[in-house]
Formats: C-alpha cells, structure tokens, sequence
C-alpha cells in the first residue's frame, strides 16, 4: 500500500520516506486521534497547498491535527527535520512557537503522547 504516499516521482529529488512511516501506510496505520497521516488525495492536496502557501519552504506533509490547522512535515531546508507548521498562517509565521523534531522517530513518539492524553479527555466525558 505504499502508493497512498507520495511517490519517488512526487517526491523532492533526494528524499525518501523513512521506513517506518512507509510501515505505518502498509498496515494503514494512519489514525491517532488528533493525528492523521496523510495518504492518497488529500496528502497530495497538502503537499501542494504548502509549496503554493509557503513557496520559500521545502515541506513533505507527514500528519494533519484534527483539532488545529497543524502539520507535521518534513523540512527539507532544515537535513529533513520535522517541523510541526501552523497551516493557513501568514508566510513566515507558520512554524511561530512550534516544535521541531531531528527523527521521525521523536515526532512518532510526541504523537502517540498526544494520543494518550486525547483518549483520557474524552474519557472524562463519559
């Protein structure tokens, strides 16, 4: 299921996918609430919308926050750093007070957190 990515063809000459997130899409993995990795259409519409809103960035979208205009992103002008982005911003306001992370690994972790902590506020609404 790989191809719910962006392809080699898509993708920025010199990147690839770490393997784990191209695990994550092979066993569709893709949901943990307030994350979303993004695949297919609407990780294509993503991808696009930030070369068009941030042109001076090079961005590979990772995940979408359900609760905020948040993304997860690769930054290509920054050794493929992930960056948490505040879409719809103003140029150059975009990544104000947002986390960066050097691994995928760190953001997949600081995710599930998320995850967890979302789980036990709608398990106080019970």
């Amino acid at each position: 299921m790989q191809h719910r990515l962006l392809t080699s063809d898509e993708l920025p000459q010199g990147f690839s996918y770490p393997g784990q997130l191209k695990r994550l899409a092979e066993i569709e993995a893709l949901e943990f609430q307030p994350w979303t990795i993004l695949t297919g259409e609407r990780l294509r519409e993503k991808y696009q919308g930030l070369k068009n809103r941030y042109p001076h960035r090079s961005l590979v979208p990772i995940a979408a926050r359900q609760d905020y205009d948040d993304v997860a992103c690769f930054d290509l002008n920054a050794d493929n750093i992930i960056c948490i982005i505040h879409d719809y911003a103003s140029a150059g306001w975009e990544q104000h007070n947002k986390k960066t992370y050097s691994t995928f690994h760190q953001w997949l972790r600081d995710a599930f957190e998320d995850f967890l902590l979302w789980g036990d506020e709608e398990a106080d609404d019970y």
